[in-house]
């Protein structure tokens, strides 16, 4: 359960310490001691110096687009689908004699790419036939002044019809509506904005966040559909699918034998709701969102965020070196917990262990407060006695 690896390259190696135990290990490696902790991997990327590194938990802010310091508010166009204007959710049924059409949408959710036949495997109509059914009144009866209607569904099946098919979205593969060059040649309507409407066309402009940081567009609210950023594909969406609401817990321990029931979280909440927004994909003056729409949703509940690092933690046994850092030009701003002994728990519950060193929290105040990042020497010459009879650790919590 604790193996050693090392990779050799030019003259050059790199080593990686592997413990799946549920407990922390001391190894000796080429007459070098090293803490391996619980269920975890240590990169020594010179085989002596051990890389400690930080937890980042992040942290999203809205769309501040100028120096306002306002958020940006979203102001919606929208269009139909061509093909689909005319298609309620209940179905419909004209009641008209003679030649009729029937149009059906099929979407695909995901296809099987692995095992035998694959490429085999029928999509689209699949368990058919197709059927028209109607209910056809064949006689009735007069008993005691009152008539009976007798009702019989009848059937037509229509896989013997001429059927046509055509692949892709007419807005997306003839009218361009997700390119902005062509989206801005076509009408669009600025009047009541429909939501939990199917095939629907929603169109917008933002302005880039300032600064650096990572960049998100929140499209909760939404059904399952498209989104484009200046013609970019961000991909497909489908917030509405929720996940399920049992199994989350508010403690995680991986340590152990694997179950994929170990460490659930967002139970009850869509598997994606965030989609990252390269800044590449970005101007400088004015940027649009194009968004199709399937299943029915609201794009007032879309906003664009930026991605920050909000606390960092980290943990190092004695003789390593502890760096910690904010991104982005934020500072550390406060130091939620530092404690060099033995202390307990994890990344927002450490708490103090059986003993410690009473200098350490003063000792990182002044060394990392106000600045972007900090390096730490794990020691008791940098940090104070401790007094412990086992192994000193650093662990440490703090606010960006």
């Amino acid at each position: 359960m604790v193996s050693a690896t090392i990779f050799s390259y030019q003259g050059k190696s790199s080593c990686f310490f592997r413990n799946a135990n549920s407990n922390d290990v001391t190894i000796n490696f080429q007459n070098t001691m090293y803490t391996i902790p619980a269920w975890s991997v240590t990169i020594l990327p010179d085989c002596s110096t051990e890389v400690n590194t930080q937890t980042s938990i992040m942290v999203k802010k809205d769309n501040q687009a100028d120096e306002s310091k306002e958020p940006f508010v979203l102001k919606w166009q929208w269009r139909p689908e061509h093909y689909f204007e005319h298609i309620k959710k209940n179905g419909f049924v004209d009641g008209s004699e003679g030649l009729n059409h029937i149009s059906l949408c099929n979407a695909t959710v995901g296809l099987a790419n692995y095992g035998a036949n694959f490429d085999m495997v029928p999509v689209g109509i699949s368990s058919g036939p197709v059927r028209l059914i109607a209910k056809q009144r064949l006689d009735n009866l007069r008993k005691f002044g009152k008539t009976k209607y007798i009702l019989e569904d009848i059937s037509m099946e229509l896989d013997h019809s001429k059927w046509t098919y055509k692949v892709g979205l007419h807005g997306e593969e003839e009218l361009k509506l997700q390119e902005p060059y062509f989206s801005q040649h076509q009408k669009w309507s600025q009047g009541p904005v429909p939501t939990n409407r199917m095939f629907v066309w929603y169109k917008t402009t933002f302005k880039a966040p300032i600064g650096s940081d990572p960049v998100a567009v929140d499209l909760m609210g939404l059904g399952k559909g498209h989104a484009w950023i200046n013609g970019h594909s961000i991909g497909r969406y489908w917030p509405s699918y929720l996940a399920g609401e049992d199994g989350c817990s508010s403690e995680c321990d991986y340590r152990g034998s694997y179950s994929d029931s170990k460490c659930l979280t967002n139970c009850g909440k869509p598997s994606q709701r965030w989609y990252h927004v390269p800044r590449s994909f970005l101007r400088d003056d004015e940027n649009k969102l194009i968004l199709f729409e399937e299943a029915g949703g609201n794009p007032f509940n879309v906003k664009f965020q930026t991605v920050t690092v909000g606390k960092a933690c980290a943990n190092a046994y004695e003789g390593n070196t502890l760096e910690l850092s904010c991104q982005g030009g934020s500072a550390i701003s406060e130091i939620k917990f530092a404690s060099f002994g033995l202390p307990e728990g994890a990344c927002g519950s450490f708490r103090t262990g059986s003993c410690e060193s009473s200098n350490a929290l003063s000792i990182i105040q002044k060394e990392c407060l106000g600045k972007e990042r900090c390096s730490l020497d794990v020691s008791e010459k940098s940090l104070g006695p401790t007094g412990c009879k086992a192994t000193n650790r650093l662990a440490v919590e703090v606010t960006c």
